[in-house]
């Protein structure tokens, strides 16, 4: 959820961007960000607090190639007006496409089971 709808303040299509940026995490990273709370009610308010106030934003694995990670991090800028709009995001993922040698990125990600971590879970996202 973007920070703006936590806070029930006026949003735009700008929260879908931060959604997006969320989704394209949990792919690339093989990660359901419901994980990172024991998936209490307490817990994800309290999650969602931190993330609304600008205190948190998850890790992003070190062998992300950099325009996969500023696209992330733009789309889930705190700042609403400081996001892409999904246009700018779709040309952005087009130029990934053509740049970055997806199929390896996907072999050694899954390696590091997304996040560097062995992973349990098994992945079968593939971002090619």
């Amino acid at each position: 959820m973007a920070p703006e709808v936590f806070r029930q303040q006026t949003y735009n299509e700008k929260a879908d961007v931060y959604g997006y940026a969320i989704l394209m995490y949990e792919i690339l990273h093989r990660f359901m960000m419901i994980k990172a709370t024991d998936g209490s009610f307490e817990e994800c308010q309290a999650y969602a607090r931190r993330v609304s106030e600008g205190m948190y934003r998850p890790p992003i694995n070190p062998k992300m190639p950099p325009p996969l990670k500023h696209l992330i991090e733009g789309c889930w800028n705190q700042a609403p007006s400081k996001r892409p709009s999904m246009c700018e995001v779709v040309a952005r993922l087009l130029e990934c496409q053509s740049t970055i040698d997806l199929a390896s990125l996907d072999r050694a990600l899954q390696k590091q089971g997304g996040k560097g971590e062995s992973s349990s879970e098994g992945g079968c996202c593939a971002v090619s």
